[in-house]
């Protein structure tokens, strides 16, 4: 089981969501504790991530970004974005 940590960042971020939005982030976020890579996780080449790899998580309304440290057993979220619609 992996310890899920939230960044200065990512606390911050959260600022930008409803209480119910943040409700289904943190759903997600514990789930990584039990699975870091679910399926529909992306990989995005990052060479200051701990494996050279930084994963994103999207649905209609945000993406968290996060890394993995596999020897710590660590899943770091750095960062959790609103997506906005210029319809």
């Amino acid at each position: 089981m992996y310890e899920v940590e939230l960044s200065e960042a990512a606390l911050t971020d959260l600022n930008d969501f409803s209480d119910e939005e943040i409700e289904e982030i943190f759903l997600f976020l514990l789930s990584l504790a039990d699975d870091p890579k679910p399926t529909g996780v992306q990989t995005i080449p990052m060479p200051e991530a701990a494996d050279g790899i930084a994963y994103l998580y999207e649905t209609n309304a945000y993406s968290i970004f996060y890394n993995i440290f596999e020897l710590a057993q660590v899943v770091k979220v750095v960062g959790i974005f609103r997506k906005f619609s210029l319809n």
